[in-house]
């Protein structure tokens, strides 16, 4: 792992976001402008409306609202612009609160024993793309064990957890009013907390007397039998008598109902709002094939199917034809494919001259018979010198990429090392 590939990997999945969304463009705010996308919605042509509805969380969000309404965003490109600004006003809102109260979350939870929602913030962000976070089967265990927090243990984090959203709250003038609330409730926790902490600890010496009352003593002539079923009727009877809680444990479950409703409340999965697509890339085949780079895939395909880097290289888009227009280490690498592991050169090279001059091919099986001039003897003689070089050329290609190497066994031989292209 280095920071220069994680960083690289970032720029990719933001170049692939922005290319297969023309709409991301909508949350890109403008220089001196505090408001996210005002200028690109009032400038959104007519087809880009249309690509705005035809987005399936828009689609989803406008099944929600009444026909009238319905109707209007479908017809009528200014109530769309309308909608669009109120949607990613909403949006921005929802982030604003989301991270904070994400980091909230992983102070809570990443201290607790097995950590059943991660340890880092990045693996409990993860679960929240998936789902709802309150929704999760993880988050009930979670949840239990908070239930069961020290006293110094939930001051330090709810502490933490005040630092945490200060920060926000402080440095933005238009801060949510969840966010400011939710630090007051906090602080006022917190302040709490500190008084249990200098009151004398309860129930202690209610739970030492009030457990054990005196008990009737048993009658001289009771067997040992009928004093064995006194005691455990006796035990049943305890048992069964509820303990009541102390004031910090009363403190401590309303911090928790208190935090599970601000987190079921505001941290919601991104995938179920409305144009959640603008900021969230999920083309992950994409960005898998640019970061997961498969060279020999890529090189086989090069050399098999030229013209799918190359479309002025062949106007033949079959996989199995050679064509003369073709470069020649791919009709090379093509014709070393119908050969077994050991390849002869000099076939070889006759089946590279068929290719890239047929008519020459011809040419030669007539002069086998007797029947050519000497005139076109010597400029043959050329030619065959210039594809000569062109064909030691390909095959040199082809060892160096690794396709063939020489072998001691026949000197005008080479072997073939790879099988199965594609």
């Amino acid at each position: 792992f280095s920071i220069t590939s994680f960083t690289k990997a970032i720029q990719c999945a933001m170049m692939e976001h922005f290319y297969w969304q023309p709409l991301s463009v909508l949350v890109c705010s403008s220089e001196g402008s505090g408001r996210i996308g005002e200028e690109g919605v009032a400038s959104l042509t007519h087809l880009q409306c249309e690509m705005v509805r035809a987005t399936p969380s828009f689609q989803r969000h406008v099944e929600s609202l009444a026909p009238e309404k319905q109707l209007s965003l479908l017809e009528n490109d200014s109530t769309l612009k309308a909608e669009v600004r109120e949607l990613l006003s909403l949006l921005a809102s929802y982030h604003r609160i989301f991270f904070p109260l994400l980091e909230c979350l992983s102070h809570l939870t990443r201290g607790l024993p097995g950590a059943p929602l991660g340890r880092k913030l990045h693996e409990l962000y993860a679960l929240c793309l998936e789902q709802k976070i309150t929704e999760h089967a993880k988050f009930d265990s979670t949840w239990t064990l908070l239930g069961v927090l020290g006293r110094s243990d939930l001051s330090s984090i709810l502490a933490q957890c005040v630092r945490v959203l200060e920060n926000p709250v402080a440095e933005c003038s238009s801060c949510p009013s969840a966010l400011s609330n939710a630090l007051a409730a906090l602080k006022g926790f917190v302040c709490d907390l500190k008084q249990l902490d200098q009151q004398p600890t309860e129930g202690s010496g209610q739970e030492g007397g009030g457990a054990s009352e005196p008990s009737a003593r048993p009658a001289v002539d009771e067997t040992t039998g009928e004093r064995k079923m006194r005691f455990q009727e006796r035990l049943r009877q305890l048992a069964a008598r509820k303990k009541e809680p102390t004031e910090y444990e009363k403190l401590r479950a309303r911090i928790l109902d208190f935090l599970f409703d601000l987190f079921q409340t505001h941290l919601m999965c991104p995938h179920t709002l409305p144009l959640y697509e603008l900021y969230y890339f999920n083309q992950f085949s994409s960005l898998r094939k640019h970061l997961a780079a498969a060279p020999r895939a890529a090189i086989q395909t090069a050399l098999s199917r030229p013209d799918y880097y190359l479309p002025s290289a062949s106007g033949v888009t079959e996989k199995t034809r050679l064509d003369a227009n073709m470069p020649d280490i791919c009709i090379a690498y093509q014709l070393h494919l119908e050969c077994g592991r050991l390849i002869n050169l000099y076939d070889w090279l006759q089946a590279f001259v068929a290719v890239i001059q047929p008519e020459e091919a011809e040419s030669e099986e007539e002069e086998e018979s007797g029947s050519k001039r000497k005139s076109g003897k010597s400029s043959k003689q050329e030619v065959d010198t210039v594809l000569h070089a062109h064909f030691i050329q390909a095959v040199s290609e082809l060892q160096f990429l690794g396709f063939i190497k020489p072998t001691r066994r026949k000197t005008d031989h080479v072997q073939r090392l790879t099988w199965g292209a594609c």
